[in-house]
Order: structure tokens, then C-alpha cells, then sequence
């Protein structure tokens, strides 16, 4: 047993190294990603323009109770934390963009999907429980039990064993419980990771269908740009595309779509 409590431990290690092996070709990958400007006529498009599209934007998804405020911070919010329903309050970070196409399709898709979580839309709170809660969940249970895992190895266990008389603890004691859920838990890390991204063409397909009779009337300057915004936000077939950030404000970060989780 305790030879196979060893390899298991190996096994955990070099998932550890994976998971972090990830992030790293991420961070890589988004380094070099170069961002290609969108011709416009406009080379940036004023506060008052971008008020007044919000507004406009709220009645169309009938969310005129909750307040949005952009630009206020240049924090970084993944597109699924910026919703506060308890302050009825979308919080929605500035982000420098090289084009108006791109600044727009941000604001919309961020009130969008935040507005369908607002209004309990089933396949978005779907989403969202694959995107955050499923994860933080797994992330959890991954990390307590690795730790668990080699904390137990070095203790004394057959001393605990005699000295308990807990059926629960000599189980715990004598078999190697934590190491495989730790490694079941990273196998379905990993599956998550892969597999989510089959949800952004979903999600990318939801967002344009719902939006294009607003991004036709009340759009009309700027529908070409977000159009070639949207092209480019789908060229990235990445949902989970988590890196590692050692800055979190949104000027160190390259815009990749909307719905790309960095």
C-alpha cells in the first residue's frame, strides 16, 4: 500500500505541474496574440455616445432597474463577476482598445450576459455554473486533498491506527483516500478546461442572435466595426483560457472577445 500511496503522490505532483504548465502556455499564447485595428471612421467614441448606447441598451433587455457603471475602475472583472444583485449594479472595468468595435462588442456582451444572469436566463446560469461555481468547486476539493494527501504520508500513521479506535480515521489512515479523489478531481479539472470551450460557440451564437435588431436600429454608425469585432471574437475558440496574471488591471491585458475568461 505504501508503495502505491507513492505513485499516487507522483501522480499528483506531476498534475500539479500540468495545471500550472497550462497557465504558463496561456500566458504565452495571449503574449502573442497580435490584436488587428478595425478601420472606422471614428478613431474612439465619446462618454456621452457610450451613456446614451447603454441607456438605450437597458430598455432594449428591459433591465432599467440595474444601474451600470463603466469605466469607474480599471480592475479587471472576468465577464461573470460583474454582476452584484444585491446592489442591482453591473460593474463593467474600462479597457483601452485599439478600435470602437471592439469597446462596444465588450460593453454590449458584458451588460448582455450579466442582464441574462439578472433575469435567470436557464442556459446562461447553465453557463455560468460551468464557468465559475463548478470550478471553484473543484479547484477547492483539488487543492484540500493534495495537501491532505501529503500531510498524511508524513505523519506516523500506524501509530495514529493504534491509538485511535475511529473506524473513519483508520480507513483514512491505512488507505490512500485523498490521493485519488485529488486525482479524480484533476481529471475533471482538465475535461472541464476542454470541454467548456464547446459552450463559447454557444454562448457567441446566443449573444449576436439577441442583439443584432438592436446592433441594426440603434447602431447604425458603428455596425460595421462591431460586425468585424465579432469575427474577431470568434477567431479565439478558447472559453477557459486562464492565465497567469501578475497585474490585475485591464491595461496589461489584451482584449481577446468578450467571452474568453483570461
Amino acid at each position: 500500500m505504501d508503495s502505491l500511496t507513492k505513485v499516487l503522490l507522483i501522480a499528483l505532483g506531476l498534475s500539479l505541474i500540468t495545471l500550472i504548465t497550462i497557465r504558463i502556455f496561456n500566458t504565452f499564447s495571449l503574449n502573442r496574440i497580435v490584436i488587428h485595428e478595425i478601420n472606422s471612421a471614428d478613431n474612439n467614441i465619446s462618454s456621452s455616445k457610450i451613456d446614451a448606447l447603454i441607456a438605450k441598451f437597458k430598455v432594449y433587455l428591459k433591465i432599467e432597474e440595474l444601474n451600470i457603471s463603466y469605466g469607474e475602475t480599471e480592475s479587471y472583472y472576468r465577464i461573470n463577476q460583474m454582476l452584484s444583485k444585491r446592489k442591482k449594479q453591473i460593474t463593467i472595468p474600462k479597457w483601452i482598445m485599439p478600435s470602437v468595435g471592439y469597446e462596444l462588442d465588450y460593453i454590449l456582451a458584458s451588460i448582455w450576459f450579466n442582464a441574462k444572469l439578472y433575469q435567470r436566463d436557464k442556459e446562461i446560469k447553465k453557463i455560468q455554473l460551468i464557468l465559475k461555481w463548478i470550478p471553484l468547486f473543484l479547484y477547492i476539493v483539488y487543492f484540500l486533498t493534495f495537501i491532505l494527501s501529503f500531510v498524511i504520508y508524513f505523519l506516523d500513521k500506524q501509530s495514529i491506527i493504534q491509538a485511535t479506535s475511529s473506524k473513519l480515521l483508520i480507513f483514512i489512515f491505512s488507505k490512500p483516500l485523498f490521493e485519488l479523489i485529488a486525482i479524480i478531481v484533476f481529471l475533471a479539472i482538465i475535461i472541464l478546461i476542454f470541454s467548456s470551450n464547446i459552450l463559447k460557440i454557444r454562448l457567441e451564437e446566443k449573444y449576436e442572435k439577441e442583439i443584432i435588431s438592436f446592433v441594426k436600429n440603434e447602431c447604425e454608425s458603428y455596425k460595421m466595426d462591431i460586425s468585424a469585432a465579432r469575427i474577431y471574437a470568434k477567431s479565439f475558440n478558447k472559453l477557459d483560457f486562464k492565465i497567469f496574471r501578475f497585474n490585475a488591471k485591464t491595461s496589461n491585458l489584451k482584449f481577446v472577445g468578450p467571452f474568453t475568461i483570461l
